[in-house]
């Protein structure tokens, strides 16, 4: 059988937004298939059989027709299709059925004692498995019936020429192209092609079986669940909405219990505590705050359990809002400690922590130092500490220099790991800080920091195909993560999904860390980008994404400290899309830094008209009043 030349007549392929691939078809089958509102423009399709999946309306002739129905001069009826427009290159089930339905029926009596028996048939196509048609072709040996049987069956009858053993679609195939030409054309529109047939032609029983109620109940519940498993476990993704609305973390001080003292049960708290504050997680300190302050409610002598609740919170302040209640009972808690007059390796951890998070790095070290000198025999964890405020002084070297004093066996954390592969980067060892980074996650496998680490290092060396097992664990275990990092976890995958070109996952991906970091220009600058190219395609969304298109021009000055600059793209933008608040609010912004209150205050005010119920803009608008006040 000769091969058609390509290009001869073209042929295409669509993938429904179900998901489901029909074709190959030529331009008639897809102008039937637009008539009937099954394809509608948000497809993808190919030229088949060398074409790549794209846009439907990037193909010209099946736009032309889009267009054509858009307007109303496609027409409204569509005559049946000769038989040999089917492309020979990719046998469907259509062409199989017509094919066999030219061949006579062999003259065989049914029996009720033999079985119809299926096949499963596949015809490959080269380069194409996945979309392979398959079809069942049984053995049409059937014998007769009782008359009271009325299953139905499926009664595909074999032609002449082939082979009843034969399994493959192409031999049938061949029969009927060898065969084709000797017989006569028939309207196969026209006629009845019987493909379903009953088991009985017993006149007792016309048209289908009534089910009986009993019958309908089974049926309907097996279909619920089938449809349940269906969704749920194949078709159903998680709900990343959920994952991204963390509480905020709400300090709060032990309750002591009159006459309940029990000094014993308090450290038996307290150790159990220590296990959950080691793994260094966002779980694993809300876990160790909650038993520690059961701990140190059980013994009011208990310095250790107040000071390292302290010490909880604190690793948890990005977690929080922040505000001045979250302090107040963080200093609290160390005032509390400090009471006792007891110097322990666990106040001095608390007391370090807190000069850090205030940003007070040297009063941190002179605290160390202190300790130190009092303490001759003082414990290995300094070195840690210590290597710490190093760090946060922007002084990578000495970190490294104290942290090379703390061993491997010596290690009791995955943070030791961490801050080494902290300081590594600050030092430009991309390498090492990767291998400190794995160490951490091979010495806790939920540090979910350091699978951070390691995608953003594989990002930048352009290995981010690499990265996808860290970032899988990052999305199923985000309760690991502060909001800032889930943020830039969120940043990170979408990235990868850009990669294999799941661009709806990216957009969901990046919009869920704008949200989580409404001031991260690179999250911003992603967004618009994604939504400009989302709206390219679509003629009601132009207006969208050349607005989204001037939006993430200025981020990338932004980037580059070009803030006056930026106001150009920002007024594009406000001109391609005059109903959107968020360029107003973009030239508010840049306004605001470059201390021109008036214009910020204008420009505040348009996007208030405009979004009357966002606090955020009202919010902005009146600081810019309170500003511009005499006062």
């Amino acid at each position: 059988m000769s091969l058609p030349q390509v290009g001869a007549r073209l042929t295409y392929k669509v993938k429904l937004s179900s998901g489901r691939i029909i074709g190959p078809m030529n331009l008639d089958r897809v102008r039937l298939l637009i008539l009937k509102n099954q394809i509608i423009g948000i497809e993808l399709a190919r030229e088949y059989p060398l074409g790549e999946w794209k846009n439907i309306n990037l193909i010209a002739e099946i736009a032309e027709l889009l267009a054509s129905y858009a307007a109303g001069n496609l027409g409204g009826t569509h005559e049946a299709l000769p038989i040999d427009f089917v492309d020979p290159l990719a046998p469907t089930a259509l062409m199989l059925l017509q094919s066999l339905a030219l061949m006579p029926l062999p003259d065989r009596k049914i029996n009720s004692k033999e079985e119809l028996k299926f096949e499963s048939v596949r015809a490959p196509i080269e380069g194409d498995l996945e979309e392979r048609t398959q079809m069942d072709v049984g053995d049409s040996s059937m014998d007769e019936v009782p008359a009271d049987d009325e299953s139905t069956r499926i009664y595909v009858p074999q032609g002449q020429g082939s082979d009843r053993n034969s399994d493959s679609v192409l031999e049938v195939q061949e029969v009927f192209e060898e065969n084709r030409d000797d017989l006569p054309l028939r309207q196969m529109s026209q006629e009845k092609t019987v493909v379903f047939q009953r088991s009985t032609n017993s006149p007792q029983l016309p048209g289908k079986r009534a089910l009986k109620a009993k019958d309908l109940v089974k049926n309907v519940c097996l279909a619920v669940i089938l449809g349940y498993f269906g969704y749920f476990v194949l078709l159903a993704e998680p709900d990343r909405n959920n994952l991204t609305r963390i509480e905020p973390i709400r300090p709060k001080l032990p309750s002591y219990v009159n006459g309940g003292s029990d000094p014993n049960k308090s450290i038996q708290i307290y150790n159990e505590a220590m296990k959950y504050y080691l793994l260094d997680t966002v779980v694993g300190y809300k876990k160790s705050a909650e038993k520690l302050r059961l701990s140190a409610g059980l013994d009011v002598n208990n310095v250790k359990a107040l000071a390292m609740l302290a010490s909880s919170y604190l690793n948890l302040i990005d977690s929080s809002n922040k505000d001045e209640n979250y302090f107040s009972v963080i200093s609290k808690l160390i005032d509390m400690s400090r009471a006792k007059a007891i110097d322990l390796p666990e106040t001095v951890i608390a007391d370090v922590e807190f000069f850090l998070v205030v940003n007070k790095a040297e009063a941190a070290q002179n605290r160390i130092v202190e300790y130190t000198k009092a303490h001759v025999n003082y414990g290995i964890e300094m070195f840690f500490y210590l290597s710490m405020t190093f760090y946060a002084r922007g002084d990578p070297g000495m970190a490294a220099r104290y942290l090379s004093q703390f061993p491997d066996n010596k290690v009791f954390s995955s943070k030791i790991y961490y801050l080494r592969g902290l300081v590594a980067e600050s030092l430009h060892d991309s390498d090492a800080a990767l291998q400190e980074y794995r160490k951490a996650v091979r010495f806790n496998s939920e540090h979910a920091k350091s699978h951070l680490k390691i995608a953003a290092l594989l990002n930048k060396q352009g290995k981010l195909r690499d990265a996808g097992q860290h970032l899988e664990f990052l999305m199923t275990h985000s309760i690991l993560l502060s909001p800032r990092e889930l943020g830039e976890s969120y940043y990170i995958h979408a990235q990868h999904a850009e990669l294999y070109q799941k661009w709806d996952l990216a957009l969901g991906d990046v919009e869920r860390a704008t949200k989580l970091d409404p001031d991260n220009h690179d999250y911003l600058l992603e967004l618009y980008t994604l939504r400009a190219r989302q709206g390219e395609s679509l003629k009601a969304a132009q207006k969208q994404a050349r607005m989204y298109y001037y939006l993430g021009e200025g981020e990338k000055l932004i980037q580059q400290g070009k803030y006056q600059d930026a106001l150009v793209p920002f007024l594009q933008a406000r001109q391609a899309n005059e109903e959107s608040v968020i360029p107003l609010v973009k030239m508010g912004d840049m306004f605001t830094y470059l201390h021109d209150i008036e214009n910020a205050k204008r420009n505040y005010k348009f996007a208030a008209d405009r979004a009357p119920e966002n606090i955020s803009v009202c919010s902005k608008y009146i600081q810019t009043l309170i500003q511009s006040y005499e006062w």
